[in-house]
């Protein structure tokens, strides 16, 4: 009788884990399509829109002229309204060696996946992809 009932026992906590993990693959995958896409849709969208190879090759070569740089990364905020983005990436100065001058150079958008526009701004401080150093 014992025997029988350790065996239910075992079944069960076997099911219950198995329901804990697909519960756990199923949070997962729903945090990622509610918070994650959306964030790397906005990105995708401010290269396709402002980083066409084109305008991303001008670009570089204008910034090239002007010495060596290190794209520093994006970082994406969400605003006050709901599936709109604040998009940045950043560029660094670097002197001949490859050491870190002055401060970065921004470039921000206002960006929104679900209504497809993606705008440009400029804080104080910041430049944006039509707006380099010397215009």
């Amino acid at each position: 009788m014992k025997k029988k009932t350790d065996r239910r026992s075992a079944a069960k906590k076997a099911i219950l884990l198995s329901l804990l993990f697909f519960a756990a693959i199923v949070s997962t995958y729903f945090i990622f399509v509610t918070r994650i896409d959306p964030k790397i849709e906005a990105i995708e969208l401010v290269k396709r829109e402002y980083l066409p190879k084109e305008r991303l090759q001008e670009f570089v070569s204008d910034i090239n002229r002007q010495g060596k740089f290190k794209l520093e990364g994006w970082k994406i905020e969400e605003t006050e309204e709901k599936g709109v983005y604040l998009v940045s990436y950043s560029i660094r100065w670097l002197d001949d060696a490859g050491f870190r001058t002055g401060d970065p150079v921004g470039f921000w958008f206002r960006v929104s996946p679900e209504k497809g526009f993606c705008d440009p701004i400029q804080p104080g401080s910041t430049v944006t992809p039509q707006m380099t150093e010397g215009q």
